[in-house]
């Protein structure tokens, strides 16, 4: 209902899994209120407000950081064709609820409230580093879209030295 009260912007499949990730953790006028808040943030509101013109602006952004950063990872998904455009919804329309584990999603979560909306998009660079000894292993195209939508088995946070840092689980055949 609420969704429908802002103008250009409608329910999102993704929008139920926030909607639950935030009533795991908050009491429900809480988590009411910050997915209200959410909503307001302008790159989320960008996610969901389902602008074609948008959405193919955000995949050139992301597929062009990915290219600088990780450009053996960019190469090997566009040798089967695998744009960001296919797999950046189910990262951020869900806001990474969907494909990271509880942990690393509230991590996400909570590096949103110091460092902005980007960290959403900077997630998708970490999530191509963590994944990419699985890419780059990869032969089969199946391997490798579920390499980019099944994210919770290859990312996570260890704690080391006091400190939060994004690792991979090198696990054969995920």
């Amino acid at each position: 209902a609420e969704s429908e009260m802002e103008h250009g912007m409608g329910y999102v499949q993704g929008m139920a899994d926030i909607a639950a990730f935030l009533l795991q953790r908050l009491p429900p006028a809480g988590a009411y209120q910050s997915m209200r808040h959410l909503c307001e943030r302008p790159l989320v509101r960008t996610f969901f407000r389902l602008d074609i013109d948008e959405w193919l602006l955000l995949s050139t952004v992301v597929s062009n950081v990915i290219g600088v950063h990780c450009p053996r990872v960019f190469a090997k998904l566009a040798d089967f064709d695998l744009e960001p455009a296919m797999y950046l919804p189910e990262w951020l329309m869900p806001l990474w609820t969907r494909s990271l584990s509880d942990g690393v999603a509230s991590h996400v979560f909570s590096r949103t409230l110091i460092e902005g909306d980007t960290i959403f998009v900077r997630a998708a660079l970490a999530v191509c580093l963590a994944i990419e000894p699985t890419i780059l292993a990869s032969h089969d195209m199946q391997v490798r879209r579920t390499s980019c939508m099944r994210l919770h088995h290859h990312v996570h946070f260890r704690h080391a030295s006091g400190t939060r840092m994004c690792t991979c689980a090198h696990r054969r055949g995920t």
